[in-house]
């Protein structure tokens, strides 16, 4: 099965970087959408990135081979009723939230099983909205599939390419299996965040010394805590079962943190700090799985006027372009400050070269 049209529900962040990313990479394949936003439509209309909308009735998307809901789960559900009339049995229904087994068996009782793929691209921004999409948000990230025992397994290898033409990489796993996951290394940080920020606020003193202070581990970890609160509460409430689970195991990890930091067992403190860093460590940036390697390094830099703009002319005038630049603040966490990314293998190599020949330290991940 070829996709040739492809419909958006919601067209904020995510929405409209899936947008932007298909314009990107597939100009050919025709984008519809619907959003109560007539703002972002038009914005969207206006940049070419989608070719038709309405803000009014889900029947411009009739011809849509797949339909993506990227609204709010709620709005999403609200519409499967006005959707079903438009669809065939070779339409694919996806959506992008984080949460699995709820939809499919919401999907389930609308019967709309076989249609259903679940979709959770493993990435985002604690920003929303359609000015903050790009059509990079999603390059070499992992897009986890989560097919109901209904889907025909045609459907899900059409979604597997179709996302491997956008350079974002699929994984298919079953809908338990991907709540279980998530709620570990996705929701449970987030709560995480939210938990230290609150811990802080509640023992900060009336000058604010902790938060005048606050340097980049902190700010670093507790990043995530700036996302919507409202979004945060419904995916607690939703997966609430494998987030407890989750909670309960962190739990036993601080208590016997705490016990040996209270006995000053040295050997034990060594050894947690040691696990973690050594597990830490296995996440690396250029991934076997990649399609294209993250071609990134770091460099030290000297902190003086002029010091980036430096590196960037060394690295211009031997004809290499830097895909991402990034100042790193905390030193503590990186071996760099300076974050260097490029688009192939030969630059990255180059521009290697290039910097320990004027003397620079670099450091591979």
């Amino acid at each position: 099965m070829h996709l040739q049209t492809v419909g958006i529900i919601g067209l904020g962040l995510i929405g409209g970087s899936m947008a932007k990313t298909i314009k990107k990479h597939m100009p050919n394949i025709q984008i519809l959408a619907y959003d109560k936003n007539q703002d972002a439509l038009i914005q969207a209309s206006s940049e070419k990135v989608i070719d038709g909308f309405s803000h009014l009735s889900v029947s411009v998307l009739e011809p849509a081979d797949l339909i993506i809901l990227c609204a709010e789960v709620k709005e999403n559900i609200q519409l499967l009723n006005e959707l079903k009339p438009y669809l065939s049995k070779e339409t694919i229904i996806s959506d992008v939230g984080s949460v699995k087994e709820e939809v499919v068996t919401i999907m389930k009782q609308e019967g709309l099983s076989t249609n259903f793929i679940g979709g959770h691209p493993m990435a985002g921004s604690e920003k929303s909205g359609y000015e903050n999409a790009t059509d990079f948000m999603f390059e070499n990230v992992y897009y986890i599939l989560t097919p109901t025992e209904d889907t025909p397994e045609h459907l899900t290898n059409s979604f597997s390419e179709f996302l491997l033409n956008l350079k974002i990489l699929p994984k298919v796993m079953t809908p338990q299996m991907h709540d279980y996951a998530t709620a570990a290394v996705s929701h449970f940080p987030h709560i995480l965040a939210s938990s230290l920020v609150n811990v802080v606020s509640s023992l900060d003193d009336e000058e604010e010394t902790f938060k005048q202070i606050a340097a980049g581990g902190f700010k670093d970890i507790t990043r995530i805590a700036s996302s919507s609160p409202e979004m945060w509460r419904q995916i607690c409430l939703s997966n609430k079962s494998a987030i407890c689970d989750i909670i309960s195991a962190f739990k036993k990890q601080l208590d016997k943190m705490e016990q040996f930091v209270c006995s000053a067992n040295s050997d034990q403190i060594y050894h947690f700090f040691e696990d973690a860093k050594n597990y830490r460590d296995s996440l690396q940036i250029k991934s076997k799985n990649t399609l294209e390697g993250a071609y990134e390094f770091y460099c030290d830099l000297v902190d003086k006027p002029g010091g980036i703009a430096t590196i960037t002319t060394i690295l211009a005038c031997n004809q290499l372009s830097i895909k991402n630049i990034g100042i790193i603040h905390n030193r503590e966490y990186e071996q760099g400050v300076l974050r260097l990314s490029f688009y192939d293998n030969r630059s990255y190599n180059e521009a290697i070269e290039v910097l320990q020949g004027y003397n620079y330290t670099i450091y591979e991940r």
